[in-house]
């Protein structure tokens, strides 16, 4: 959904000043520093809860040792150990979630929200990876006009061969189809892969035309 060209999408053509402030307020929800000091504060809570719970799980292995349960300081240890390692593996959870969050605050960020599309010119849509896009999930691109570009290049390197367009649909890796349908004016751009692997599937609001790609 707030992939950077979704982004484009949204605060361009006729509802843009519309999304521009819900898109402005979801990035201040998801700034940097708030969603870090929510993060240190979590942390610190398990922390400290869990500190709690080492206290009062030595203190009752004691008392079974005294019992004879020579075992269960040992026990209780391993335990521990156990439950260090599950809280590591959380916080590195929440660390990487949180940061993709941060990411997309800083997409969001106003300098890259336009606020004017009637000022604006043409825009400019690059794809990387055959992988930002695919049929399982494929990206939209909303309000596309004639004199905006999809930049393709990226991909192209990545297949390391120039992209071939072809009319039916692709088969052989660099392979590329352009369909519109005019009824809905929308058009779907894919690129295959190797075989076996899925290709590159792009829905766009809009037709593309084989002058709108960039390689």
């Amino acid at each position: 959904m707030l992939h950077p060209n979704n982004v484009k999408s949204l605060s361009r053509g006729p509802n843009a000043r519309k999304n521009v402030p819900v898109l402005r307020e979801i990035g201040n929800k998801l700034d940097k520093k708030k969603i870090e000091s929510n993060l240190d504060d979590s942390k610190n809570h398990v922390a400290s809860d869990t500190l709690d719970k080492f206290r009062l799980g030595i203190v009752q292995a004691i008392i079974s040792s005294f019992d004879g349960e020579l075992w269960g300081p040992v026990n209780q240890f391993k335990s521990s150990l156990e439950q260090l390692g599950d809280i590591r593996k959380n916080f590195s959870d929440m660390e990487s979630r949180s940061k993709k969050f941060v990411d997309t605050g800083m997409s969001l960020s106003d300098a890259k929200v336009d606020e004017t599309p009637e000022t604006q010119g043409p825009a400019t849509y690059s794809f990387n990876n055959l992988s930002e896009s695919t049929l399982n999930a494929p990206s939209e691109i909303r309000n596309f006009n004639s004199e905006d570009k999809l930049n393709l290049s990226g991909i192209q390197r990545q297949l390391n061969r120039p992209l071939q367009r072809v009319e039916r649909t692709p088969e052989a890796i660099g392979e590329m189809q352009i369909h519109h349908a005019p009824d809905t004016n929308t058009s779907v751009v894919v690129v295959a892969d190797a075989p076996h692997k899925p290709p590159f599937v792009l829905k766009v609001f809009g037709e593309v035309r084989a002058s709108n790609i960039v390689t």
